[in-house]
């Protein structure tokens, strides 16, 4: 089963098998990594929390306080040739600063532990992906449940 986050620059790939995950990861610029984890290794309980997205906010938000500042830098010159083009400019501008920068995404993410508490995966969930994210980490939290079953008995 495989599972995939993306986000602008950035692309993290989460392999399941029935004893081990593999995260594999790329950015723009080149870099990557990947990394294996043995199932039953891993408490079959995340922790969850919700976050904001900077990324999404920077996306739609910093082009707004471009906008914005275009308008207070040249504001006498705008002002001078139009007085109603220099406050679209200025509302404009903070109206894409307040949707990116206060309505920006929301992400939701699974951090996994190890069996002593130390901190190994996140797995993260950013707008529409909810259905796909939902499924597969059902699926690797009951594997790691199963691995833990069979490392216990043994």
């Amino acid at each position: 089963m495989i599972y995939i986050d993306k986000k602008p620059g950035f692309r993290r790939t989460y392999t399941l098998s029935d004893n081990a995950l593999v995260i594999e990861g790329k950015k723009w610029l080149g870099s990557s990594f990947r990394q294996e984890f043995s199932l039953n290794r891993v408490k079959p309980e995340p922790d969850e929390h919700r976050l904001k997205d900077d990324t999404n906010s920077a996306l739609v938000g910093m082009p707004g306080l471009a906008i914005f500042m275009i308008g207070v830098i040249g504001g006498t010159a705008i002002y001078e040739k139009s007085p109603v083009g220099f406050y679209a400019i200025l509302v404009a501008g903070l109206a894409a600063m307040v949707v990116g920068f206060v309505l920006g995404g929301r992400m939701r993410v699974l951090l996994f532990k190890s069996h002593d508490e130390v901190p190994l995966f996140g797995v993260a969930s950013r707008g529409s992906g909810a259905a796909a994210f939902d499924t597969f980490t059902s699926e690797l939290k009951a594997r790691i449940r199963l691995a833990n079953a069979k490392s216990a008995s043994k």
